[in-house]
């Protein structure tokens, strides 16, 4: 019986530290805002280490994009930064030996009063509904907090702000 006991406790310990270290993963050592985790996917996409589908679900289906933190198998310690942008080296770290993923989700920007969230949203919403941008730009914009930026003298979409810039 005391043999069963020490077994459940220490897998308790370790579920509890590997539960811990997984979050620190995410949160500290390769936390990444929504623009730099959208830089993560569309990384992973051109390169081939993720499919539409996932990529999808990741931008999409979420308040905040997630996003892969990559690491060798058997040893959640030895990772590497994967690259934010599309044009990075599709290596995965040194050998090609960092094959695993850890799922992370990208940091909320919250430090903007609610009025002004909400002011960009209203934007961001007409904008879609009147066909000035995509479903997969509004998607974006949200995911990331800007707003869309459209050109005064043709109205059409020409780049992107952040919401802390927007003057409602």
């Amino acid at each position: 019986m005391k043999i069963y006991l020490v077994l459940i406790a220490t897998l308790l310990v370790s579920f509890n530290s590997d539960a811990s270290r997984q979050e620190r993963r995410c949160q500290a050592e390769d936390k990444l805002t929504p623009a730099e985790a959208k830089g993560r996917n569309d990384w992973a996409r051109s390169c081939g280490h993720m499919d539409a589908q996932t990529y999808n679900h990741y931008m999409r289906n979420a308040d905040q994009p997630m996003y892969d933190s990559y690491y060798r198998p058997y040893d959640f310690y030895d990772w590497f930064k994967a690259p934010i942008s599309r044009a990075g080296s599709c290596d995965l770290g040194q050998d090609n030996e960092y094959t695993h993923t850890l799922t992370c989700v990208s940091t909320k920007d919250t430090d903007l009063p609610p009025e002004q969230n909400a002011a960009c949203e209203e934007y961001r919403l007409m904008s879609l509904t009147q066909g000035r941008i995509t479903a997969y730009d509004y998607e974006y914009l949200k995911a990331t907090n800007q707003v869309p930026l459209f050109s005064s003298q043709t109205g059409r979409l020409i780049g992107y702000y952040a919401c802390e810039k927007f003057q409602y």
